[in-house]
């Protein structure tokens, strides 16, 4: 059991023992391993989401042969144009429904995701980032909103979330 003592004009000072310090070591190390191997898995999921998607794209070129267009977008069609917004609304919105979860306007949900963030502790700079911003400002104006009411609710979507993974 650690144990304190003080000295007069010294700071105190902890008193451990042997076994109470490698047990410390140990605990500090395997939380600390546990936590980059989190990240690096976290990572490969998302080369591994990105590959596929880039797999899938692949072999609709292929499938379309000339009629394929390289655009350079992300999210595109089987012939490589950009997914124009009624197309991609509708598409999430058979999604929304296929998942079982209400259904709201991207807007709103991109929104709602970037807020979260925002008032999470994730950095300014990587919202701005995710959002696609190239001004921090706009984005700090748009989507940080500090309230205290919303702790309750965070705490939920957090235990929720938490019970999901």
């Amino acid at each position: 059991m650690a144990r304190r003592s003080a000295r007069l004009g010294n700071p105190p000072q902890i008193a451990i023992d042997l076994e109470e310090a490698e047990d410390i070591a140990l605990h500090l190390r395997l939380r600390s391993f546990l936590s980059a191997a989190h990240r690096a898995i976290a990572r490969a999921r998302q080369a591994l989401d990105s590959l596929a998607l880039r797999a899938r794209q692949a072999q609709e070129r292929l499938a379309a042969r000339q009629a394929y267009e390289a655009s350079g977008y992300v999210v595109v069609d089987e012939l490589g144009r950009p997914f124009k917004t009624d197309r991609l609304r509708r598409e999430v919105h058979r999604l929304m429904a296929q998942a079982g979860v209400r259904r709201v306007r991207l807007y709103d949900a991109r929104h709602a995701c970037l807020s979260w963030m925002a008032n999470n502790g994730v950095p300014d700079t990587v919202v701005s980032a995710w959002a696609g911003h190239s001004d921090l400002s706009f984005t700090k104006r748009v989507y940080v909103h500090p309230d205290p009411r919303l702790e309750a609710g965070s705490d939920k979507l957090g235990e929720l979330l938490a019970g999901a993974a």
